[in-house]
């Protein structure tokens, strides 16, 4: 084995290791960078105060980043069926029954609901803003508890 010999700020460096075929080919006046190798040569070792010394330990890497666990995943484009499951039986009666009043808060839920009971809707877009909206107006009612809006905007875990 050989070693190419390079000065780095006043001091010999082992620059590359090679075998003794690879050095057979090196032509001068290059091949007086190469020296035979000796203890304690190893790539990157310094000549000082008469010894190589080997390059420092590089540092630890630090700990890789735990990866996060991103949770399950959410599905917002929804059938009527699912969407109407997102609510409890008891969320869904009393916003029915509410439903059935002679306030304007009533007539605006009715509606609400009548969009979404239509046979021709195919699919629910939980993040429609019309959708988005009647969720929170239900909320704003007291029909349902903000948790319980943002779990059923949230989707169907999938």
């Amino acid at each position: 084995m050989y070693a190419r010999i390079i000065e780095m700020a006043g001091v010999e460096t082992v620059a590359e290791l090679i075998s003794n075929d690879a050095f057979q080919k090196i032509l001068p006046p290059l091949d007086a960078e190469f020296r035979p190798v000796e203890a304690g040569m190893v790539l990157q070792a310094q000549w000082i105060d008469g010894a190589w010394e080997s390059p420092a330990d590089p540092a630890p890497d630090p700990d890789p980043p735990v990866p996060v666990d991103p949770g399950p995943s959410y599905r917002t484009a929804v059938t009527q069926v699912e969407y109407f499951g997102l609510f409890t039986p008891v969320e869904e009666m009393e916003i029915r029954k509410f439903a059935e009043g002679d306030t304007d808060e009533a007539r605006i839920v009715r509606v609400l609901l009548n969009r979404l009971d239509n046979p021709n809707i195919g699919i629910i877009h939980l993040d429609n803003a019309q959708v988005v909206f009647g969720i929170d107006y239900l909320v704003t009612q007291g029909l349902l508890e903000p948790v319980r809006a943002a779990e059923i905007k949230q989707g169907i875990p999938e």
